[in-house]
């Protein structure tokens, strides 16, 4: 078994001057600090990590900090960028764990993820000032001095208008979400996509009032398109419409936001939505959270990309003008 006295050997070497190159001291010349770390990939030597945490201070955890426990269990979200976060933590030797903002009393960890929900943003930014470790906020609108990362959800407003527009829509319905800034920022977006191009209204009605509203119109003045805040939201108006026999997309196109796997394309049609990189967002949170304090505040804000799946077609003779 490789250890730190046996690389030291190697090396000609103290077994106390490969500690400290394995543990980051600094008054170590860089020639033999590259040798030291040459032998120990050469070797594939791993430092165990409670003993590691004893000489560094380090727990070996990052805490998630959510709305409730249960969160976890319920959202699409969180099962997928948990993934991109779980995956990055583990190559920098990290174990997650998970807290709700009502259960913060004894945490020990090195490092913060909050996740902003809800209307929590102000509350969970004041705890994680409070607290003397790093901390970043994932889904952040709310200004103000810490690290973040989120995604711009207007932008992706203004794709789902684009294709519609470009398939040849006129006449639209947005399905959002009341006291939502995520549902807020998709309909301005959407809203400025469409700008003088068509007709647009909005609904926050459930998806069977929305449906039989629909189904009651003259076919002549029925909306062509709609483009819902989430995919949930649009698989629920979906499955709405099959069992009023509105038919999608002939009748009516859709567009979801998210592109959650596999609900986005688990049934028929598959739906067209707007793809939020989960999966990288929640790597590049653990990269942002280990790469140091800096005398400036990271904001990283990604962009969502259209995928074009079945759901959605060029408008029909039948279906609403302008």
């Amino acid at each position: 078994m490789v250890s730190q006295r046996v690389i030291a050997k190697r090396l000609g070497i103290s077994q106390i001057t490969v500690s400290r190159i394995i543990n980051g001291y600094e008054h170590v010349t860089p020639e033999l600090r590259e040798k030291v770390l040459a032998e120990i990939e050469r070797t594939g030597y791993r430092l165990n990590e409670n003993a590691r945490n004893l000489i560094t201070g380090r727990t070996g955890k990052l805490c998630m900090l959510t709305p409730d426990l249960s969160f976890w269990q319920r959202s699409p979200f969180f099962t997928h960028i948990f993934q991109g976060i779980s995956e990055a933590a583990q190559l920098n030797h990290y174990s997650i764990t998970l807290s709700s903002l009502d259960n913060l009393s004894g945490l020990d960890a090195d490092a913060f993820i909050g996740l902003n929900f809800g209307n929590i943003g102000l509350k969970l930014i004041d705890l994680l000032n409070q607290m003397p470790q790093p901390s970043i906020i994932l889904q952040s609108h709310a200004g103000g001095d810490y690290d973040c990362i989120g995604l711009d959800n207007e932008y992706g407003g203004k794709l789902a208008a684009q294709h519609l527009l470009e398939l040849g829509h006129t006449s639209f319905l947005f399905l959002g979400k009341g006291e939502c800034r995520d549902s807020e920022d998709r309909y301005k977006g959407f809203a400025e996509g469409i700008g003088s191009n068509g007709k647009l209204e909005t609904s926050g009605a459930a998806t069977e009032q929305l449906a039989e509203m629909i189904m009651q119109m003259p076919s002549e003045k029925r909306v062509s398109a709609v483009f819902a805040w989430s995919d949930l939201s649009a698989l629920q108006f979906l499955h709405t419409c099959a069992k009023r026999g509105i038919a999608v997309p002939e009748d009516i196109s859709l567009v979801g936001f998210d592109d959650f796997q596999p609900l986005s394309t688990a049934f028929s049609p598959t739906l067209t939505t707007i793809r939020q990189p989960l999966y990288e967002m929640g790597k590049e949170t653990v990269r942002l959270l280990l790469s140091g304090k800096d005398e400036t505040r990271n904001r990283i804000i990604f962009k969502p990309e259209l995928v074009v799946r079945e759901s959605t077609t060029a408008k029909s003779s039948k279906s609403g003008n302008e």
